[in-house]
């Protein structure tokens, strides 16, 4: 396939220096095949397939080139010899979706690492083989012993620009290790996993995006030392519409001097400990000074520890998230010896309801008034939405109880504009589409009222009325009423529900 025809770029041909990339490009691209029935002596063509993706990984060296695999099982590890660019990749493709099938039973690697791979401890994205895709395929059945390689645990080692898509992962170890920039993980399938399913370390501009994770550490491994996704050092991830559900260990983890990341529009549910409840949480954001983040639109559920934690970490702003039946909505962690007091935290407008020990907490760490107070390093939380199980406190601070919102008030200054009312019927229904059923009060008519939350573009109508989490008109498609966004759209003010790709002053 002729790389011009597949990139919509190369149409604009006013763009000189793109269309001279493209046209080289076409010039060496090639398109291999393999199949089980293959020779890997043949030419690779259509009628003369190679045997093994191993052999197209060694003679699929130029942008463009394609290697196209046709249904079967394959066991073996490919290494990528070809270097892509970011406008005409190699691509490793299935035939059908899911049809070929990298499997493990029996053997001690599968999967694709680049040929010039700097290990899987890689700290610096200094591996080779950029820009590679690999779509379609299922990886299975690849188990880790003592006594192994470390390289033996991981299914695909990725290197700077590398994309997954469309791929399944069931019953390995570890299955994505991300150790170069620029990479895109999106509507791929983790299930069964008897470690982890992601791990990023030294990367920058990674897009996790559309992807399912299920049962998670099935070995029930020490969480507090890595479990199911783990990211480190990052910068500028995006975690993207992503489920996260039935793990032993967090459904997120961003842990240790990670920049600049956003969690959105996810749904995180029902993890749990191995020993502990605390082993359980939706999110743990640890560690991340000056990290300059977002967490927003979310629904995190049904998970033993608390819903989000924050750890040690700097500059986070969480708003319009669902956090409900968790052992905790928001756990706070405060131990400076690690990196720095925890600081710059800003909890605003999410609903949280049914905790099972307190709706905001404080775990081990520093709480030293003479040393650090809440106001004094810019911790708020306000204009919340709160409904309160019976018997359960809403704070449970440095052991101390605060049964009320006016306890919480008059003793840390937090939740002055927060609400208490359980009349509320709030359904948060993330999924990929840009417009979202989101229903009102109960108090108000039943009426169903479609709320654009920017996961895919414009839909196909706009709303004629926009609410917030709370059922609170924000605006409308002809002028704002409380809460007008911000100049370039992107952003509503607070308590307003984030509005994308939408002008609402038109």
């Amino acid at each position: 396939m002729n790389p011009c025809t597949r990139n919509s770029l190369c149409r604009y041909v006013g763009l000189a220096g793109l269309w001279v990339v493209c046209v080289l490009a076409s010039v060496h691209a090639a398109h291999y095949w393999v199949s089980p029935d293959g020779d890997d002596g043949a030419d690779g063509s259509l009628g003369a397939p190679l045997k093994t993706i191993r052999k197209a990984g060694e003679v699929a060296l130029n942008p463009g080139d394609i290697v196209t695999v046709k249904p079967g099982v394959y066991q073996e590890r490919v290494r990528v010899h070809g270097e892509g660019t970011p406008e005409a990749p190699i691509v490793f493709e299935s035939e059908e979706p899911h049809g070929a099938v990298l499997n493990g039973s029996g053997i001690r690697e599968i999967g694709f690492v680049p040929a010039d791979w700097a290990g899987v401890d890689d700290n610096g994205a200094k591996s080779g083989n950029h820009w590679v895709t690999i779509r379609g395929f299922a990886f299975e059945e690849l188990t880790w012993n003592e006594g192994d390689s470390i390289e033996h645990k991981v299914v695909l080692n990725t290197s700077t620009g590398w994309v997954v898509e469309a791929c399944t992962f069931n019953r390995v170890y570890l299955a994505l290790n991300i150790r170069g920039h620029k990479c895109v993980v999106r509507d791929c399938l983790f299930e069964d996993l008897y470690s982890h399913a992601l791990v990023a370390c030294y990367a920058h501009g990674i897009l996790i995006k559309d992807v399912t994770i299920r049962n998670g550490n099935l070995n029930r491994e020490r969480v507090s030392n890595s479990a199911v996704n783990k990211f480190l050092k990052t910068d500028s991830c995006i975690v993207d519409n992503v489920l996260s559900e039935g793990h032993v260990g967090p459904g997120w983890w961003f842990d240790a001097l990670n920049t600049n990341f956003t969690i959105r529009n996810c749904t995180i549910r029902n993890c749990r400990g191995n020993s502990y409840d605390w082993e359980g949480p939706g999110m743990w954001l640890e560690i991340n000074p000056e990290s300059k983040s977002t967490v927003y639109n979310n629904e995190v559920t049904g998970c033993a520890g608390a819903g989000i934690c924050f750890m040690e970490s700097q500059d986070i702003e969480c708003f319009n998230n669902y956090v409900a039946g968790n052992g905790f909505c928001v756990e706070f962690r405060n131990m400076p010896d690690r990196t720095g007091f925890l600081a710059n935290i800003d909890v605003h407008d999410n609903v949280f309801a049914d905790w099972r020990n307190a709706a905001v907490t404080t775990s081990i760490g520093e709480w030293n008034t003479s040393v650090w107070t809440p106001q004094e390093y810019n911790i708020t939380v306000d204009n919340n939405f709160y409904c309160p199980p019976d018997g359960e406190p809403f704070y449970s601070w440095v052991g101390q109880e605060l049964n009320s919102l006016g306890d919480v008030t008059q003793t840390l200054g937090f939740d002055a504009n927060s609400v208490v009312d359980c009349n509320a019927d709030i359904k948060v229904d993330v999924t990929p589409q840009a417009a979202v059923e989101h229903t009102r009060p109960r108090s108000a008519p039943t009426t169903l009222h479609i709320l654009f939350r920017g996961t895919g573009g414009l839909a196909s109508a706009r709303p004629s009325i926009i609410y917030d989490l709370r059922g609170r008109m924000a605006g409308t498609t002809s002028g704002l009423r409380d809460a007008p966004v911000t100049a370039d759209g992107t952003r509503c003010a607070r308590g307003a529900y984030p509005i994308r790709n939408l002008s609402i002053t038109e």
